[in-house]
């Protein structure tokens, strides 16, 4: 997750200049240093031998919501939704790519836990169908996928 993350920082840079850009854009790069935020936990979590000590751990960072709410409970939310505001930005080009990453964020809302999984396969299978069409467009064809 962390490699994932860090290797998006450079395509931020290359999202298309549209005024969705100015909210999508911020909320990424917040929603990416949060993400950060979280692998820096589950580091210190992978590090602890003692199972004691890692549950006073857990149970200390839990009750410290400073530390448990942005990172643990909100940063994947808020990245899964800078995700969205840049998805947003090939809406001319490409709609089912956007529909793809929709429901892909929709799916990582949803409220009874674990669907992380099949959410981002939806929203990279979403990115892949706006880059390609991104890429089309640029070149002048009309190929459709």
């Amino acid at each position: 997750m962390l490699i994932g993350v860090l290797l998006l920082i450079p395509q931020i840079g290359n999202f298309p200049k549209t005024k969705l850009n100015l909210i999508g854009t911020p909320v990424l790069v917040i929603g990416i240093g949060l993400i950060i935020g979280m692998c820096v936990l589950d580091f210190v979590f992978w590090s602890i031998k003692s199972s004691e000590f890692k549950s006073e751990v857990a149970t200390h960072l839990i009750n410290t919501p400073a530390i448990w709410t942005p990172f643990m409970e909100v940063g994947g939310k808020v990245f899964t939704f800078g995700l969205l505001m840049s998805s947003c930005n090939y809406f001319k080009q490409s709609k089912l790519g956007v529909l793809l990453v929709l429901i892909g964020t929709a799916v990582i809302y949803l409220p009874w836990g674990w669907d992380n999984i099949p959410g981002y396969l939806f929203i990279t299978l979403g990115f892949y169908i706006n880059f390609y069409r991104q890429s089309l467009s640029q070149n002048g064809s009309k190929q459709e996928i």
